[in-house]
């Protein structure tokens, strides 16, 4: 059942880029590279902190509509180009967006990305390099931890969640 609708989700996703590249619009995506990012996304059975959340992009998106329009709005009224509108609004979006994102640590929230359609692959990528040296930031701390305090790893990884977990909720 998840499973088809994460397939179902990405159908749409594509049906919609390739709309958009038929008709030439200007595209802004906004997402997120980590792998689980979609799976995370789409759990809406998990339990997460206060102010987080699954759904993380797509209520956002939602809930402010109106004035991501009116962002676009005011940006292409100043500039003539509706693709600097699109981009602004996107990174708006994106802002809203990682305040609520659900993180064990800060990978995925560092995943986030905003970009035009030709910039895409580039700043994926930047955005996947930038989450992927947090991990290994983190388990580089963890194993230190691990080896000073005679612990396992994943008991070292349990106590920095921990620790970082109690900071967000003071």
């Amino acid at each position: 059942m998840q499973l088809e609708r994460l397939t179902n989700l990405q159908k749409k996703l594509a049906d919609l880029k390739k709309k958009a590249q038929v008709e030439g619009n200007p595209t802004v995506v906004v997402g997120y590279t980590q792998s689980y990012a979609l799976a995370v996304h789409e759990n809406l059975e998990a339990h997460h902190a206060p102010g987080k959340q699954a759904k993380y992009l797509e209520q956002p998106a939602k809930e402010l509509a109106k004035e991501l329009g009116e962002i676009t709005r005011k940006v292409y009224t100043k500039t003539g180009s509706l693709e600097k509108g699109l981009l602004v609004a996107g990174l708006r979006l994106q802002r809203a967006s990682q305040e609520l994102v659900p993180v064990d640590t800060s990978a995925l929230k560092a995943s986030a990305f905003t970009a035009t359609e030709r910039d895409l692959e580039s700043k994926a990528n930047e955005a996947y390099s930038r989450s992927e040296g947090i991990k290994a930031s983190e388990l580089a701390s963890a194993q230190k931890m691990a080896t000073k305090k005679g612990i396992s790893l994943h008991k070292a990884l349990e106590r920095r969640r921990a620790v970082r977990e109690r900071r967000r909720n003071k």
